[in-house]
């Protein structure tokens, strides 16, 4: 099989699976990645060996054009708008699933403390480039979008102090060192590969942008862009920095120049879909999937708790580095908080039976009319607004929150059961008790309630 015989079936047949898995609205990425397991070596054999070999190859340049892309991201408006955010975020998930990971493998599945560490350190890691391929295709645009590119992106420094202190502390364990130089080396040699990328990108978006001015077609704008990022991977190659950071620091650098009229982004995103295409197919391919059946227990607990420190780490950070404003509205607004009108089978079942009482048992209805008339006469005689109500569920305005709040707590103290109704259930300032007269009331407690009520509204000044 030869290479450019693969490369026209991975082409064509990732072409059509696109087509086919959009259908099930499933974005293409996991056509290529399912195009890739069945085409190769574990089922189809449809993809050179050459091919396969050159993987390593390929991914450095796709994940370069991928990191340069997030850089974009990072204008100086964009960091000063999400910055904390996605600092906040991509630190925990990326320590949550380190500290999960290794805690449940050492402490529960009782693992080596060096292997655990190795597992957590790997669990760290999160690939920019399924996501960035998604984004795309759904050409997703806002504020979620771009905390997300953000998170991919700077994902990639926590990793690396992650894994270098996890190594270090690793093989001074196994080799029973006691020598701090040892760990502190380590580490600082993983600073230095963050530091060094970020450097060596923004040191060549300056050249990038220094000589652009040169550029005066389009043919010539791709090669120029092309030759600069394909040069600032190579040289994080052989200086041993992060290609990802590095690329992504070229990127956030020119995209912070002034006074440039070459659109770098633009341009690569003429040619790049193809080398993305080839990118996912080829990693498919290389997914041993007969290793599945070895994966054991240490590799589920491995997948399963990987996600849930992930998940756990991303919801602490949305919480630390979440806008106020937004954190008040989910609180009054989203699912988990606001009360729902909808009636579960045990209260329809309940009410359903009220409804049988009331027709066999008139006096019940003639009770609590008289009981709401009784309360909400004596209400008003007190000099309060109960709205209009005639109903058995009678509203006692307040006005501002604390006073419906201090209400409460004191008529509750007392033994009368109301409860306040507050902003942004009601409007501002119109914060009210909300009382429920029952049939089996006697006139003598719907005066004690009244005259609590009055007491702790003479008190507030609300009459």
């Amino acid at each position: 099989m030869n290479v450019i015989f693969s490369l026209g079936i991975i082409f064509l047949l990732g072409l059509i699976g696109a087509r086919v898995i959009n259908k099930l609205k499933l974005p293409s990425v996991t056509a290529y990645l399912l195009l890739g397991i069945l085409i190769g070596p574990s089922l189809g054999k449809l993809v050179s060996y050459d091919l396969l070999s050159a993987s390593g190859f390929i991914s450095n340049i796709v994940l370069g054009l991928i990191a340069f892309s997030i850089g974009q991201n990072f204008s100086r408006e964009n960091f000063s708008r999400i910055g904390k955010t996605v600092i906040w975020v991509s630190l925990l998930e990326a320590s949550g699933a380190w500290i999960l990971v290794t805690s449940v493998l050492f402490l529960i599945l009782r693992q080596s403390f060096y292997l655990s560490l190795l597992f957590g350190a790997i669990s760290a890691a999160t690939a920019p480039a399924a996501i960035v391929m998604v984004v795309r295709e759904h050409k997703s645009k806002g504020n979620f979008t771009d905390v997300l590119l953000g998170v991919v992106a700077i994902d990639d420094a926590w990793c690396l102090i992650i894994f270098a202190l996890s190594l270090a502390i690793s093989k001074a364990v196994t080799a029973h060192m006691s020598n701090n130089l040892f760990v502190i080396k380590v580490i600082l040699k993983s600073i230095l590969e963050i530091g060094g990328a970020f450097i060596l990108g923004w040191i060549i978006s300056l050249l990038a942008s220094r000589f652009s001015k040169y550029i005066r077609t389009s043919t010539e704008a791709l090669v120029y862009s092309l030759g600069f990022i394909f040069f600032t991977i190579g040289l994080s190659i052989i200086l041993h920095f992060s290609v990802l950071l590095a690329c992504m620091s070229l990127g956030a650098g020119l995209v912070n120049v002034k006074k440039i009229n070459l659109n770098f982004f633009d341009v690569i995103r003429t040619i790049d879909s193809p080398l993305y295409l080839l990118f996912f197919v080829l990693a498919g391919a290389n997914l041993e999937i007969h290793l599945f059946r070895d994966i054991g227990l240490t590799g589920l607990a491995y997948l399963i708790f990987r996600l849930i420190g992930k998940f756990a780490g991303v919801h602490v950070g949305g919480y630390i580095a979440g806008k106020k404003d937004l954190i008040t509205f989910l609180r009054h607004a989203s699912r988990a908080y606001i009360f729902s009108a909808a009636l579960p089978p045990a209260q329809a079942a309940a009410a359903n039976e009220a409804f049988k009482v009331i027709l066999d048992e008139p006096w019940r209805i003639e009770k609590l009319n008289a009981n709401t008339k009784q309360f909400i006469n004596g209400l008003k005689a007190r000099g309060f607004d109960t709205m209009l109500t005639e109903t058995a569920i009678v509203p006692v305005l307040c006005g501002e929150d604390d006073v419906a709040f201090a209400m409460t707590r004191y008529a509750q103290r007392h033994d009368v059961f109301v409860l306040p109704v507050v902003s942004p259930a009601v409007a501002v300032g119109l914060a009210r008790l909300r009382a429920t007269v029952l049939a089996a009331h006697e006139p003598d407690e719907i005066e004690h309630a009244m005259n609590i009520i009055g007491e702790v509204g003479k008190e507030m000044g609300v009459i």
